[in-house]
């Protein structure tokens, strides 16, 4: 178990990204992946900072570290999405399709598994199912616009382009 304070340097570093304040973010992040490099939350935080600053490459390396220190973890399906991300966007197509289906299984109500999986169907060319997933979206996330919820991942620039915000959109969720 990590001590209190890598756990609170992860905390805080999340709660920063989440809030797009990556750049606050990242020292604590740091932090935490200093002091315990083989704790596999820092590196699912860590992968979730780049995906949204867009170091892709270094999302995936630091996914399949967080994989492979989560062998039998529940908390995989929560980290999973960070990964079918940087492969949507490096455009691993089907490691993308392959990973959000994983993250579905282990999460299927996760909001971000659900957004992730439908931006990774179309991109698969599975357009029915792409569009019957961001119906179920649009329907349990009633009064939100999908720019809104789409802007739930936070990305720090508006110059990365959000697969999530263009299936919405591909499918007229403005």
């Amino acid at each position: 178990m990590p001590s209190k304070s890598i756990q609170g340097s992860i905390v805080l570093g999340q709660a920063l990204d989440w809030q797009a304040q990556h750049d606050e973010a990242t020292q604590h992040l740091e932090r935490a992946a200093r002091r315990n490099p083989s704790f596999a939350g820092a590196s699912t935080a860590r992968a979730y900072h780049c995906v949204m600053t867009g170091a892709f490459a270094e999302a995936t390396d630091l996914m399949q570290t967080a994989i492979r220190l989560r062998v039998g973890d529940n908390g995989l399906g929560l980290c999973l999405p960070a990964k079918a991300l940087a492969e949507l966007h490096t455009e691993d197509i089907e490691s993308a399709l392959q990973t959000a289906h994983w993250a579905a299984r282990l999460k299927p109500d996760f909001w971000l598994v659900r957004q992730v999986l439908a931006a990774a169907l179309l991109a698969a060319g599975e357009k029915e199912a792409a569009r019957d997933a961001v119906a179920r979206m649009c329907q349990d996330y009633e009064g939100l616009s999908g720019e809104e919820f789409a802007a739930w991942f936070p990305y720090s620039s508006t110059d990365i382009p959000s697969p999530i915000a263009d299936t919405f959109s591909y499918f007229g969720w403005q």
